[in-house]
């Protein structure tokens, strides 16, 4: 029996997975976000389509319907306290196995590049009431990070300056959108002031 071949575009078309919707409950979001990252960041996979050990039943056994899945959660406005939340996560430490904590990094880093980008582009979302509060959370964060980054030195370890790095970038991206004229005073006077050991 001969058929007609059906042209690339479309056979790409029909190829490409449905992605799971994303949901405006953090609670529902979180571990969807947590397994896609997984999925992305899992070891020794060869390409798209590979299988990753997501499990049968898991909406991200593909890597690359994970991938665009989080590229489509980025631009959701649940991402704002889901990515806190990854944030607010233990951080690597000398007891846990490399694997581990090279995915806890990753996860972080997503976590910190994906706020980054919101308080460049996406701060409509947010109530502005909510501003300090975002504000505050992330001087936490970097605190915590930067803090443990400097530990990392003296417990023989990687220390992760690039979320360092990201958290201030995303700090200062906040400061312009929210007209944070004292940044650099309050930074100098409750971060390095109480935070030597953070300062140059």
């Amino acid at each position: 029996m001969s058929y007609q071949q059906q042209p690339p575009q479309q056979q790409k078309h029909q190829q490409q997975q449905q992605l799971p919707p994303h949901s405006s409950d953090p609670e529902e979001e979180l571990p969807r976000v947590l397994l896609a990252l997984q999925t992305v960041y899992a070891p020794n996979v060869g390409g798209n389509n590979n299988n990753t050990g997501g499990g049968n039943g898991s909406p991200f056994d593909r890597r690359d319907v994970a991938d665009r899945y989080l590229t489509s959660f980025q631009r959701t406005a649940v991402a704002w306290i889901v990515c806190d939340r990854l944030l607010s996560t233990t951080s690597p430490s000398s007891n846990i196995n490399k694997e581990d904590s090279t995915l806890s990094t990753q996860r972080q880093f997503f976590a910190a590049q994906t706020l980054h980008a919101k308080c460049l582009s996406d701060v409509y979302q947010l109530p502005p009431n909510s501003l300090p509060s975002l504000r505050d959370s992330l001087v936490n964060h970097f605190i915590s990070h930067a803090t443990d980054s400097v530990r990392a030195h003296i417990e023989n370890r990687p220390a992760n300056r690039p979320l360092v790095t990201r958290l201030a970038m995303t700090i200062a991206a906040l400061a312009v959108q929210m007209s944070w004229h004292t940044c650099l005073n309050d930074i100098s006077a409750n971060v390095l002031h109480q935070h030597p050991d953070l300062g140059p």
